[in-house]
């Protein structure tokens, strides 16, 4: 399951996730990739921000998640979070398995 924050932000096309509870990463959505090879781990906290606008500068808009647990998370456009829950999926990936993580 898959939920979606979307917001008017006009993002510049980054997000970025904390790695391992102990630094931000900057990550970027490539479109030539496919869908799921976009999602990357979210241990604590992920965040867009608004285009443009440094760390350092008020007033800024940002979105900021903070979860208990870890899940996936991707930017696939401008102003939007795609936060994975579970992962399942009753089709078959590449290798023929169906993907069941209860």
């Amino acid at each position: 399951y898959v939920a979606r924050y979307s917001t008017s932000m006009i993002s510049d096309g980054h997000f970025y996730t904390d790695d391992s509870g102990l630094e931000i990463v900057q990550r970027t959505y490539n479109s030539s990739d496919i869908y799921s090879g976009n999602y990357y781990p979210m241990i604590y906290s992920s965040f867009i921000r608004e285009k443009d606008i440094p760390f350092n500068s008020n007033p800024f808009r940002q979105l900021s998640i903070v979860t208990d647990r870890t899940h996936g998370i991707t930017s696939p456009s401008k102003g939007t979070f795609d936060l994975m829950l579970h992962r399942n999926t009753l089709q078959p990936h590449g290798n023929g398995e169906k993907m069941e993580d209860w």
